[in-house]
């Protein structure tokens, strides 16, 4: 299916990592709602004080948007897997691993601050292992309070911006 580019398509969505996480970890085969997985992933992550992290790599082009490249960190997982690594602490260097990527993505931008949304900041281990990273890197960091995260958010975001064009 990935060589014939059949039923694969593309996503920058951070989620799809959590659900493929969940079904390599055989935490969950299928979501009976949105974030399902994700939470499973996080759930196996508790109680895990694992200061590890997998590799990534990020492609930059002068002409293009940057890249990460998680492979390599699927590549570390699926190899944690086989020598029979404990789930939490795979689903817990996972998520110190995207923890990095963003802090690498934020030092690439080069900007002071750095707004963290998205579906997948419902997730308190995520959001917490990012935010005292990029503190700790020098970042001003924000995070939403009043709204939700996800899509509730992006919901009231395109509600406030169809009154401003009245």
């Amino acid at each position: 299916m990935l060589r014939g580019a059949v039923n694969t398509p593309r996503t920058s969505s951070a989620g799809r990592l959590f659900d493929a996480l969940a079904s390599l970890l055989d935490l969950r085969q299928r979501a009976a709602y949105e974030g399902q997985a994700a939470a499973a992933v996080e759930d196996a992550a508790s109680g895990c004080d694992d200061a590890g992290g997998y590799p990534f790599a990020m492609e930059t082009a002068q002409d293009g948007p940057a890249i990460l490249d998680w492979g390599p960190m699927v590549e570390a997982i699926l190899e944690d897997l086989r020598r029979g690594a404990a789930a939490a602490s795979i689903a817990a260097r996972f998520h110190n691993t995207l923890a990095e990527m963003i802090v690498s993505a934020a030092d690439l931008a080069a900007e002071a601050q750095v707004a963290l949304s998205g579906g997948c900041f419902q997730n308190a281990r995520l959001t917490e292992t990012a935010l005292a990273r990029l503190r700790g890197a020098g970042f001003r960091v924000f995070c939403p309070h009043c709204v939700p995260p996800n899509d509730g958010g992006l919901a009231i975001g395109q509600a406030l911006a169809a009154g401003r064009g009245r």
